[in-house]
């Protein structure tokens, strides 16, 4: 090992677990900072961006392994809500996909609508608190086909006691999935405020079943990945181990933390990734 690598491995790792903690505390694989991290602090994909979005989707699968082993553990993950999520998030990214192709080539007006939803999304959820009252009432009184009542013990002894509108999260995974294939991000940056938003799951279990479902998206890009040559492993090792400590790190925060916080933090990255986007667009 040269005595650069000496020097990067670690960085990449500690670098890894302050992504990692974050992006688990929020729900999010940490995509939205490995990829700009890679492009522009170690230049990886000067010549072709996919190598550092296809390292960073083998990264943060291994996030998503480790949030979701320890969201788990604590009972915070539902997942028949995942899976409500996961079965049309798929099929809508290959639509988005397929509609930036039909559509010519990417212009800037895709990342300032990005950047305008983001904002609007980051307003909801800090301006949703002052409607917290009625959204509980409108949660606890909802009914329907395919709503269900869901009573879940978590670990600590704790109860939440919420309701699981299955058509909501079908229409959730399919919004997120075909702005992720359309705008070329990371689908956890959509997927959990609307989870939040628009399913009305409770923050703690939005975060921990939005890990839950990277797995599947992560696993299938990664394989695609790999057999494609793309998954530069020099930094996707030492990223990946420190996404899995961080991980670890950041649900263990997430059991002493308020929703409300956890609000703001995504909030706060939405307004991120907003500026990104538009940087990128300028």
């Amino acid at each position: 090992m040269s005595a650069a690598n000496i020097v990067v491995v670690p960085v990449l790792v500690a670098l890894g677990i302050l992504i990692g903690t974050v992006g688990t505390l929020v729900g999010l694989g940490g995509g939205f900072a490995v990829v700009p991290l890679l492009l522009w602090l170690f230049k990886v994909g000067d010549a072709d961006r996919s190598f550092a979005a296809a390292t960073s989707m083998a990264a943060v699968f291994l996030n998503a392994c480790s949030g979701t082993f320890n969201y788990g553990r604590q009972r915070r993950i539902d997942y028949a809500a995942g899976i409500a999520v996961v079965v049309t998030a798929s099929p809508a990214a290959a639509l988005g996909a397929a509609a930036v192709m039909s559509l010519g080539e990417r212009t800037f007006i895709y990342d300032v609508v990005f950047a305008v939803v983001a904002v609007a999304m980051a307003a909801t959820l800090v301006g949703g608190r002052l409607l917290a009252r009625s959204r509980q009432r409108n949660r606890l009184q909802s009914s329907g086909f395919l709503v269900f009542d869901r009573s879940r013990q978590l670990a600590d002894g704790s109860y939440l006691n919420y309701k699981l509108d299955v058509k909501r999260g079908m229409l959730t995974g399919a919004l997120s999935g075909f702005m992720a294939g359309f705008l070329g991000i990371g689908g956890g940056i959509v997927k959990v405020p609307l989870m939040i938003l628009f399913m009305r799951l409770p923050v703690h279990i939005a975060t921990a079943t939005s890990q839950f479902t990277l797995l599947f998206t992560t696993a299938s890009a990664t394989t695609f990945n790999v057999i494609n040559g793309k998954i530069l492993y020099d930094k996707a090792i030492p990223i990946g181990l420190g996404l899995i400590i961080g991980a670890t790190i950041g649900a263990r925060i997430s059991k002493s933390v308020s929703g409300w916080f956890i609000r703001l933090l995504l909030a706060f990255i939405l307004l991120l990734v907003a500026v990104r986007m538009l940087f990128l667009a300028s």
